[in-house]
């Protein structure tokens, strides 16, 4: 701005910072990530803002860090910009890798970013991990001897993610198997 009047003029700047909000723009809202254990698994969240956003990861609302559990691994923040209408916008991308992924960490995630100009600005983004599971038997059929022409019922549980389909199937004296039924129970 600048003051004038007969005994002269004086001038006076001011510097306007504008803050762009985070904006998370991988992964997708509501994406699922499925993961054979103990496989690992790696999610990337990028985000764009002024000035860079900071990225973190939460699961069931817990800052995730790899000093709490060691297969965890959290990706040091890579750095960018994109240009968006006219403005430049810095970019910053860190992903989260789980090794050896089991049963319990099959779960809801989110990618968090932030950005700290006159206030702190947040956008978050969550998705799901689902680990599938090797199917295991939790209750054998038992061994039974039986006279001949009486009958029998063989029961056989197993779990896994997704639920296993349990299939009896007899072997013959030859060697050869022939497929009886599918189900849990078998009379």
């Amino acid at each position: 701005c600048t003051a004038t009047n007969v005994v002269g003029s004086v001038s006076a700047t001011a510097n306007v910072f504008v803050q762009v909000p985070p904006n998370i723009t991988s992964p997708a809202a509501g994406f699922t990530y499925t993961v054979n254990s103990p496989d690992p698994v790696t999610f990337q969240c990028t985000a764009s803002g002024i000035p860079p956003p900071l990225i973190t990861f939460y699961n069931s609302y817990e800052l995730l860090n790899s000093t709490v559990d060691p297969r965890i691994i959290i990706s040091d923040p890579i750095t960018g910009s994109v240009t968006i209408g006219q403005q430049n916008v810095s970019t910053t991308s860190r992903s989260l890798t789980i090794n050896s992924t089991e049963d319990s960490d099959s779960d809801d995630y989110a990618c968090v970013a932030s950005n700290q100009g006159v206030t702190t600005l947040y956008s978050n983004q969550t998705f799901q991990l689902v680990v599938q599971l090797l199917p295991t038997i939790t209750t054998p059929p038992a061994n039974l001897t039986v006279i001949q022409l009486n009958s029998i019922n063989l029961t056989c549980g197993a779990s896994g993610v997704p639920t296993p389909n349990i299939t009896w199937w007899r072997t013959w004296s030859n060697g050869i198997s022939t497929q009886l039924s599918d189900g849990q129970n078998i009379s």
